[in-house]
């Protein structure tokens, strides 16, 4: 009777100081962080093919990721949230990172 009852309080003690958790058990649980921004501006000349084939590009590659991706020519990132962002002199693609404290981070 004491070996069974040594045995049970080992038993106890091990389970007691075990985690509950393991990082299996978390790894793939969406913890409500707040996604990155990446901001790719066009000219508002580009044609719309292009742009349409950037998005599609931009949506799948970030499809499973902390990561946002927006395609937005010119004219229509001045009146959005990504104005503060948008370069000023844009003759070429251009794209910004911005994390989630809105910081700029890449350009």
């Amino acid at each position: 009777m004491k070996k069974l009852s040594i045995i049970l309080s080992v038993l106890l003690v091990i389970d007691a100081l075990a985690c509950r958790f393991n990082v299996r058990d978390v790894g793939f649980v969406d913890l409500g962080s707040e996604k990155y921004r990446l901001f790719i501006f066009v000219p508002d000349a580009t044609p719309a093919a292009e742009v349409d084939s950037l998005k599609s590009i931009a949506y799948a590659t970030y499809l499973e990721s902390n990561v946002k991706a927006e395609v937005l020519t010119a004219s229509s990132a001045a009146k959005s949230e990504a104005a503060p962002f948008l370069p000023r002199d844009l003759k070429k693609v251009e794209a910004v990172f911005v994390s989630p404290d809105g910081k700029k981070s890449l350009e």
